[in-house]
């Protein structure tokens, strides 16, 4: 049975401040090794990244 529109479960206790999030900007500077993405998601986002080495993070570090 295929899901409806109206079945929607609406999103509840959410932190405002994480709606402005730009993906493309927080994984570039990833990328670039610039620590300014880590105050652009949740902490828990940021830990994970970090410690499964996602997006390249890390990599910029250890090529110079």
């Amino acid at each position: 049975m295929e899901p409806r529109a109206d079945d929607a479960t609406p999103i509840r206790h959410y932190d405002e401040r994480f709606l402005a999030i730009r993906t493309p900007d927080v994984r570039a500077r990833i990328e670039a090794g610039d620590d300014s993405w880590m105050a652009m998601v949740p902490a828990k986002v940021a830990d994970t990244i970090k410690s499964e080495r996602l997006f390249g993070y890390g990599a910029a570090r250890t090529a110079s």
